[in-house]
């Protein structure tokens, strides 16, 4: 029996009032044109609350503490590549730093959008965690 080999991921749903952070991307690959949560890859021997620590500032500059990360979600589903991942999703209300765009060759730009009229070209998958009320999400099988 072939044993399960899923790519780790961490997203933050970074909030100040209605507001959620959002970055568009571009020159990825993945989802160019579409806006998403500050997220990334979880590196080896890296726990999922020090990979969006360390993502969140890479991408957007902010600087985050382990004690004000909520995990909203464990989120398990195939990429659109057919690929088995499992999600880390975040939330935070406090942070140091203004959010800015620290890369600007992956992102065009980033936005605070209103949580209940977000753009309609978010990632389809985005939507429903920030507008989730579970736990647990089962996307994409």
């Amino acid at each position: 029996m072939k044993r399960n080999s899923v790519i780790p991921a961490v997203f933050i749903i970074v909030q100040r009032s209605e507001k959620i952070l959002l970055l568009e991307r571009m020159n990825t690959g993945w989802n160019d044109g579409m806006f998403t949560l500050p997220s990334g890859h979880i590196e080896k021997n890296e726990a999922p609350q020090d990979a969006i620590i360390r993502e969140v500032n890479e991408e957007v500059g902010i600087k985050l503490e382990k004690k004000d990360l909520i995990i909203k979600t464990v989120l398990y589903r195939k990429s659109d590549k057919d690929e088995e991942r499992v999600d880390f999703i975040f939330e935070c209300n406090k942070w140091k730093c203004e959010p800015i765009n620290n890369e600007p060759h992956k992102a065009r730009g980033v936005i605070w959008a209103d949580r209940k009229n977000l753009p309609e070209n978010t990632i389809g998958f985005i939507k429903e965690v920030i507008n989730s009320k579970k736990e647990y999400l089962e996307i994409g099988y």
